[in-house]
C-alpha cells in the first residue's frame, strides 16, 4: 500500500513538472517574501487561505511590471464542509510575458475600508527565466 502511495506521488510531482505550471500555496508557515521560479511564457497560481464571510479578500496592491508578469484571474474555492463561517482559498493566476523579475504584492483587507490597513500583506518576488 505505501508503494502504491509513493508512487503515486512521484506521478503527480512529474505530471506537475511537465505541465510548466507553478502553484504557490500560503499556508500560514511560509515566509513572507517567498520567490516563484516560472519559465516565460507559462503560467503560476498563488494560493491563499481566505475568508470572505469575515468580507475580507485578497487585493493585488502591486505589481512591479505587468509587462513581465500579467495577472489572469482569481477565483474562490469554498470550504468543503457546509459549515457557516467556514474559511476557503483563492487563487490568483498570473502568466509570464518575458524574462526578468517582479515583485507581487497581495494585501487581504475589506475593499470598503479606505482608511484601515491590510490584515495581511503577501509579497512575492517572481523570477521569469
Amino acid at each position: 500500500m505505501k508503494k502504491l502511495i509513493l508512487l503515486s506521488l512521484i506521478i503527480f510531482c512529474s505530471v506537475l513538472m511537465l505541465c510548466n505550471y507553478t502553484i504557490a500555496q500560503d499556508d500560514g508557515t511560509a515566509a513572507p517574501d517567498s520567490t516563484i521560479i516560472v519559465n516565460k511564457g507559462d503560467s503560476f497560481s498563488i494560493v491563499l487561505e481566505s475568508n470572505k464571510t469575515t468580507g475580507y479578500s485578497w487585493q493585488l496592491g502591486s505589481n512591479s511590471d505587468s509587462n513581465i508578469v500579467h495577472f489572469l484571474i482569481t477565483d474562490y474555492n469554498t470550504p468543503s464542509t457546509d459549515m457557516p463561517g467556514q474559511g476557503g482559498e483563492e487563487v490568483w493566476t498570473f502568466k509570464t510575458e518575458s524574462t526578468g523579475t517582479v515583485t507581487i504584492i497581495l494585501q487581504y483587507l475589506r475593499p470598503w475600508e479606505n482608511d484601515t490597513p491590510p490584515a495581511r500583506i503577501k509579497i512575492y518576488s517572481i523570477v521569469v527565466q
